[in-house]
């Protein structure tokens, strides 16, 4: 599912220590002497120096970056306009409002839009996504006045509200277009649906923030991004390739990408900015799965460039530029600390990403292209699995989750004969849905629901995972939609758990996303209905081994018969962790659930020492050094690794950090018998 559950423990605030600590003892891995940064923790709980203003900040270009002159006594800063062109707004240059083309303008051959004009239109990218317009820009890198790489553009926006008066800006925020209200069932720009609460006024106190122009879902490293790639090192191109070919977007839990934002936008966007964070970050991923696969222990090339990565967000927290290429560079560090099982760092990034977000986006406009839509799915996926395993309060409001829900509603309805729509808006049905699990069980940790208030949410919530159950399961019911067979499977014997060989249970062909659609439900609704047993101080209920073990049998029907991109195991294992509180303790569904947790550390994500040790706990062997007896090649570069996050490992700092590296969210009383009744 989007949420994992149970991963390892995660100490929080920590991740940013203070200071240079190394990344590895010089007994793991045994890298050269290479030292890794972390981002200090002390000031704020993971990053520091971030800006108070609401003002969204682009990769800017060289020139943008030049240190300034100290300012003599007598100089006499010159005061901002807002009647100046777009082109020169954007490049943050003096314009000197000639008509109807500038001089600037004129002479770098660029286009030259002012407020209240024409010029500025909306669009549709190729993947049929409302977009943001694109505000004019150079023709080439070469035509800049100060040189420098192309980067993506930043859309004209209006002053701050309390600058304005009432003019016909009021209603610009887009390259001077104005912004269409629409009401509820009604559909914004180009036909698209949208919910009531997307486009619509701001509220009186809400902070301006500047539109990121959009990235065409289809766009794969063109224009200014293909020229950098073409000038980069060997070891670079090599990884990128990796990370192409190898790795897809099972591999960041997103379930499903149709738009391809993890080899297109994700990659684009890493070319086409100045700072190396986000495109090292990207290669340390790829090389930290090119050494689990080559069984390497070093992990010298990961370490490498995940140090690159984390010394580019230094430089960047101490510029105070946190723009879409930062957030993107902090999830992705997020979910490289996901795979080593350090919680501990990941949530330093969670908090990090999290006032980034705020910065560059509202829940309303979080919604207004792709990247934005992927970005905020991606940091939700953190927040509410922080928020599941130590039972606190997510970080941010579930308006961001029913935002997004609304849109992929609305555009499901608009496209009804278009699976994608649909399985998006399933998908952010489950994140709705889990927040609300999240929020409620939070609150009643704390006190500050009571009893008669928490039956009734729970009442409602049982309702609507009934009511969604019903729609996903006859959703599709062809039997030419499913997978007929399972050749790669091993024969049929007594240590099966399911009968995953079910030629109408696994989605094929262009409906295999619904699997995992599936997946993704069946664990929320199994960790709320586990979570209601623990507050009732009993064993989990029959219906909850019964979810567990569909969450079992869907697992191994798409470890041997998934036949959509590679990684699928790793997309599928989120589910593994609830189930396995739910599975009688037989050694049958034992040894059945060690050797599916190993084969999910064959493929890099590994569980934190921790987590075999409530694993032994909870199934009553001991685990905690290895998943099976056997200490092969996987086995010790798992353990290798768990010893390298033990080693840079901080102690937590807060109840959330606590509550998350004890798990306390699931192992509230471990002396439960998964096999009682």
């Amino acid at each position: 599912m989007d949420h994992h559950f149970l991963p390892s423990a995660l100490p929080t605030g920590a991740g940013y220590p203070v200071g240079d600590t190394p990344l590895a003892s010089p007994t793991i891995f045994q890298p050269d002497p290479l030292h890794t940064q972390t981002f200090p923790s002390a000031e704020y709980d993971g990053y520091s120096n971030f800006p108070e203003t609401g003002q969204a900040i682009l990769p800017a270009n060289n020139a943008q970056r030049r240190k300034r002159r100290p300012l003599g006594p007598e100089h006499t800063k010159h005061r901002r306009t807002r009647s100046g062109c777009y082109t020169c707004r954007q490049r943050r240059v003096k314009c000197d409002e000639t008509h109807p083309i500038c001089e600037r303008c004129q002479k770098g051959g660029r286009e030259c839009a002012y407020p209240g004009s024409n010029s500025s239109s909306s669009g549709r990218g190729a993947g049929g996504d409302t977009q943001v317009p694109m505000s004019p820009k150079t023709s080439s890198p070469s035509e800049s006045e100060h040189g420098g790489n192309e980067h993506y553009q930043i859309s004209s926006i209006a002053e701050d509200a309390s600058e304005q008066g009432d003019s016909e800006e009021d209603d610009q925020a887009f390259g001077g277009e104005p912004i269409k209200r629409v009401e509820s069932g009604r559909f914004g720009r180009d036909g698209v649906a949208l919910s009531p609460t997307i486009m619509m006024e701001p509220a009186p106190n809400a902070r301006h923030h500047r539109p990121i122009a959009p990235l065409s879902p289809s766009r794969s490293m063109g224009g200014g991004s293909s020229h950098r790639r073409a000038s980069l090192p060997d070891d670079i191109k090599f990884y990128l390739d990796y990370h192409k070919e190898n790795i897809s977007y099972h591999h960041y839990f997103f379930k499903f990408d149709d738009t391809d934002f993890i080899h297109g936008t994700m990659v684009d966007i890493a070319l086409s900015d100045t700072s190396p964070a986000l495109l090292s970050s990207i290669v340390a991923f790829a090389a930290y799965h090119h050494s689990c696969a080559q069984k390497n222990m070093r992990q010298s090339m990961f370490l490498e460039y995940y140090n690159r990565s984390i010394t580019a967000l230094f430089q960047l927290v101490a510029s105070k530029r946190h723009d879409v290429a930062a957030l993107l560079a902090i999830l992705q560090l997020a979910t490289i600390e996901e795979y080593l099982g350090d919680w501990m760092n990941l949530l330093s990034h969670q908090r990090a990403a999290k006032v980034v977000l705020a910065e560059l986006f509202t829940p309303e406009s979080s919604v207004q292209d792709e990247t934005r839509r992927k970005i905020v799915a991606w940091y939700c996926r953190f927040d509410i699995t922080a928020g599941l395993m130590s039972g606190s309060h997510t970080a941010l409001g579930r308006d961001w989750c029913t935002v997004l829900h609304e849109f992929y509603q609305q555009e499901a309805a608009v496209r009804p004969g278009d699976p994608s729509a649909f399985f998006k808006s399933c998908f952010t049905k489950t994140r709705v849905l889990a927040a609300d699990v999240t929020i409620l069980f939070a609150e009643r940790k704390r006190g500050t629901i009571s009893d008669g208030q928490f039956v009734d949410e729970y009442k409602r919530l049982l309702l609507e995972f009934a009511t969604t159950s019903e729609v996903l399961e006859r959703a599709f019911l062809d039997s030419a939609q499913f997978v007929p067979a399972f050749p790669r499977a091993p024969p049929p014997s007594q240590d099966d758990v399911s009968d995953f060989r079910d030629p109408r249970f696994l989605y094929a062909g262009e409906l295999a996303p619904l699997n995992f659609v599936l997946l993704d439900f069946w664990s929320v609704e199994l960790t709320f209905k586990y979570q209601v047993c623990l507050t009732q101080a009993r064993a989990p209920s029959q219906e909850c081994k019964a979810l567990a073990l569909k969450i079992c049998k869907l697992f191994e029907a798409l470890q041997y018969g998934d036949p959509g991109p590679v990684g699928g195991i790793v997309g599928a294992q989120a589910g593994l962790g609830i189930a396995a509180l739910c599975l009688p303790s037989d050694d049958k569904h034992t040894w059945w659930l060690r050797r599916k947790f190993a084969a999910v550390e064959e493929h890099g994500y590994i569980y934190a020492q921790s987590y075999h040790t409530r694993m032994s706990d909870v199934r009553g062997t001991d685990m905690t050094d290895s998943w099976l007896p056997q200490n092969d090649e996987t086995a010790r570069l798992a353990a290798s690794i768990r010893d390298f996050v033990k080693y840079r490992a901080t102690q937590p700092k807060d109840e959330a950090s606590f509550g998350v590296r004890d798990m306390t969210g699931f192992f509230q009383t471990m002396n439960l018998s998964p096999t009682a009744g």
